[in-house]
């Protein structure tokens, strides 16, 4: 019996077996067509990558357009975060951007986010790569921690270095330290410091003394009297903010440095007690100089740096010394003069130049911009009217002769303007565009402006000349704007004045004759200030105005128009203003007030 039944059991387990088989295959064919499926567009992925055309460039070039990207997030505490998301794009970049040193040699060791491993596996991936480190704060912790050992012990790769850092004496680790490829320095001291710390860092030989490919140094608020040699083969250096330079060391810097292109020193203390010891005749040569900034120094300083450099291929001078000090600007002409005789022909390859001789103030102030266009030169010259200066005589002798004859020359005027400082700076043989910029223009000023001047006043017997004769550009940034005076003077110069006859025109006066060329104005000034008195070379004459520029009405800058007159009477000195200049000359912007 219980075979019969074992039998039955047998014959209907072979019955439905197969059954259940070809399900189970059905199963595993239908689970591995999904899982066939799901993995397919995986693999078309890989297939568009790999065809992608970036990824198909040579591993070099594929790295230069990474770095390049890269390039904008230096020194930027994201620069890790966009790492990371670049080899986040696929696996092809993973890799190649795990396999290239260069992109992990930058290290911008934030002072709150400075991870030991992290940084560890840069300087791995990095391989032999040169270093560039950037260590900062972030403005919100406690005093950092000086310099980590993890990159202190890897300075013998240091390319460039970049330290903020607290205290003077933080600094003191960099003495003994080799940095045979350290190209780029630039230290910044944030913190006070006690008389005994800045004892220690003045005496800081640097480096031992010794970095062969130093070739650029910024230095920020630290005491600069470290071993001149380290300086040797110097092409930039920047100092801002430091106290207490001795300038016989600083002197001993540049003796060191003969292949300096850039020198900018803003806003330094320097010792001048050795002035006095400096030989005259002792010129520190920089024949590849092209960069000087001189700003907020002491009158003396500069013009002693000035009278002791010879740099015939600079191209930019910027001197600008401290507003605070009363130093006489004459001075540092003269200092700036003697730099330009040492360079000899200097000033026909000089492209800019900035002298500043002055606080804008409301003591009235004047400003030179002295530019050609097409030759790409601006030359610009300011002083307060307090400090007279002979610009005339320092643009004839040093700048004309770099200047081509379509030189165009910009005169600002500001601050309490009056005739004395018009007069001052009236160069007829040079201005092309006039602005004045003030919060009211007295009526004789524009009186000024709208007649000849007496022979006796600038230009000897015989003669009478009109001020800014030259002039073919004007613009008025007055806050109390005259429109009555401002017509008389524009009828006059433009030979509408109603009131006038024939009679009473000066001789050899000439309204319609067009202003001469640059080659012209010049030919009278060429024999120094001995041929300012010959007034023959003079023109007698207005230039034709080709730009009249007045604050818009709706402007604030124009509160006059509807204060001092009505709108009517606004409006007929407009329309005579219009007849006199012409409606094409005649352009109304919103200025901006003089501060």
């Amino acid at each position: 019996m219980d075979e019969f039944y074992l039998q039955k059991v047998l014959s209907s387990i072979q019955i439905v077996f197969p059954t259940i088989e070809r399900r189970v295959e059905r199963q595993i064919s239908q689970m591995r067509a999904c899982r066939e499926a799901a993995g397919r567009p995986f693999e078309a992925r890989k297939d568009f990558n790999r065809t992608v055309p970036i990824n198909q460039l040579h591993f070099e070039i594929f790295t230069r357009i990474v770095e390049g990207f890269l390039q904008d997030e230096l020194f930027r505490s994201s620069y890790h975060q966009d790492l990371g998301r670049l080899r986040l794009v696929c696996s092809s970049w993973d890799a190649r951007i795990l396999q290239h040193p260069r992109v992990w040699s930058f290290i911008p060791a934030h002072y709150a986010s400075i991870n030991q491993e992290a940084v560890e596996k840069y300087l791995e991936r990095s391989k032999s790569v040169p270093l560039s480190i950037w260590y900062y704060p972030d403005g919100h912790l406690d005093p950092p921690p000086i310099l980590p050992q993890v990159i202190l012990r890897a300075c013998s790769r240091w390319r460039s270095i970049n330290l903020t850092l607290e205290h003077t004496a933080d600094f003191l680790p960099l003495a003994n330290a080799s940095v045979p490829q350290l190209e780029v320095l630039e230290l910044t001291c944030f913190g006070a410091e006690d008389e005994e710390e800045e004892d220690r860092v003045e005496s800081l030989n640097l480096f031992g003394g010794n970095a062969p490919r130093l070739r650029k140094v910024t230095i920020r608020e630290l005491p600069l009297r470290w071993d001149a040699a380290i300086f040797r083969g110097l092409e930039e250096l920047v100092v801002e903010d430091v106290y207490g330079i001795p300038l016989t060391h600083l002197t001993d810097i540049l003796l060191q440095s003969p292949t300096l292109n850039t020198l900018h020193l803003h806003d330094c203390w320097i010792d001048d007690q050795q002035i006095a010891g400096l030989v005259p005749s002792h010129i520190i040569a920089l024949p590849h100089l092209r960069s000087i900034h001189l700003e907020r120094l002491s009158g003396n300083v500069t013009s002693c740096l000035l009278q002791h450099l010879s740099a015939p291929a600079v191209q930019e001078l910027v001197i600008e010394p401290d507003p605070s000090v009363g130093d006489d600007p004459n001075a540092l002409l003269q200092g700036a003069a003697t730099f330009i005789s040492h360079a000899g022909e200097m000033v026909s390859g000089l492209r800019y130049l900035q002298l500043n001789l002055h606080a804008m103030d409301d003591s009235g102030w004047i400003k030179l911009t002295a530019s050609a266009h097409q030759d790409d030169r601006i030359f610009t010259l300011a002083s307060a009217l307090g400090r007279p200066v002979d610009w005339a005589g320092w643009v004839q002798d040093h700048i004309l002769p770099a200047l081509s004859e379509n030189a165009e020359i910009d005169l600002v005027v500001g601050g309490t303007i009056s005739n004395d400082l018009l007069s001052k700076s009236s160069y007829p043989q040079f201005v092309r565009s006039l602005e004045i910029s003030t919060y009211k223009m007295p009526p004789e000023t524009f009186e000024y402006l709208g007649r000849p001047v007496a022979a006796q006043d600038n230009f000897g017997p015989s003669s009478q000349h009109w001020p800014f004769s030259s002039v073919t550009r004007m613009t008025f940034v007055v806050d109390r704007l005259d429109l009555c005076a401002l017509t008389n003077m524009l009828e006059r110069r433009c030979g509408m004045w109603e009131p006038q006859t024939p009679a009473s025109i000066p001789q050899n006066q000439n309204f319609n004759h067009q202003p001469q060329s640059g080659s012209e104005l010049r030919e009278g000034f060429s024999g120094g200030a001995d041929n300012r008195a010959n007034t023959s070379s003079y023109p007698t004459y207005p230039a034709p105005l080709q730009l009249l520029q007045l604050p818009s009405p709706s402007h604030p800058a124009s509160s006059a128009l509807a204060t001092a007159f009505s709108r009517a009477e606004a409006s007929i000195f407009l329309a005579r203003i219009k007849r006199a200049v012409g409606d094409e000359v005649l352009k109304f912007e919103p200025c901006q007030l003089p501060m």
